[in-house]
């Protein structure tokens, strides 16, 4: 009986080691946050201008052609929204793109940091198109990737387009194409 008793004691000691262990054990890791989408910004200046004398010219022919290629090169983004000024020559480049993707122009009046804002804002995670001018979208990179990095465009250049991801306020990535 006393060999019996033994055994019973080790099982006992074994069944409550076992148990014990349960509560001992190291508690999970939290999940890490998971970070917050990317947002895609397409940044293009206006395409070539007719030079008519008048404060809102129209495209030329060949920035008409330039907008088509445009069209072309972003129809297949998976492009949310569309901005432009309110300026002909912006809404004129945009429109091929705005039709194909059966997409309204948002026109904004806002630049630099406060455009920034708010199309992180309502379009987070989201692609977006910007239409803006020679000295506008270098205010819009500058704002989005956080300091003074790009200046007014020349004013014969018209074939950028600034792909810009942004992880968030002033953490962007920026690739210039050329169409």
């Amino acid at each position: 009986m006393g060999r019996l008793r033994e055994k019973g004691m080790v099982v006992i000691g074994l069944v409550v080691l076992g148990l014990g262990g349960f509560g001992c054990r190291e508690a999970p890791a939290p999940e890490a946050e998971a970070p917050p989408p990317l947002t895609t910004l397409y940044l293009v200046r206006h395409a070539e201008k007719a030079d008519d004398g008048t404060d809102d010219p129209p495209l030329t022919e060949a920035g008409q052609a330039r907008a088509e290629r445009l069209a072309a090169m972003l129809q297949e983004a998976g492009i949310d929204a569309i901005y432009a000024t309110r300026y002909r020559r912006n809404q004129e480049t945009v429109a091929p793109l705005a039709e194909a993707l059966g997409l309204a122009v948002t026109t904004h009046e806002v630049q630099g940091a406060a455009l920034a804002d708010t199309l992180l804002a309502r379009h987070a995670g989201g692609d977006v198109v910007v239409v803006g001018h020679s000295n506008t979208v270098p205010w819009l990179l500058n704002a989005l990737v956080g300091e003074a990095r790009y200046d007014q465009l020349a004013e014969d250049d018209y074939g950028g387009l600034y792909v810009v991801t942004v992880a968030a306020p002033g953490r962007a990535d920026v690739a210039l194409l050329r169409f």
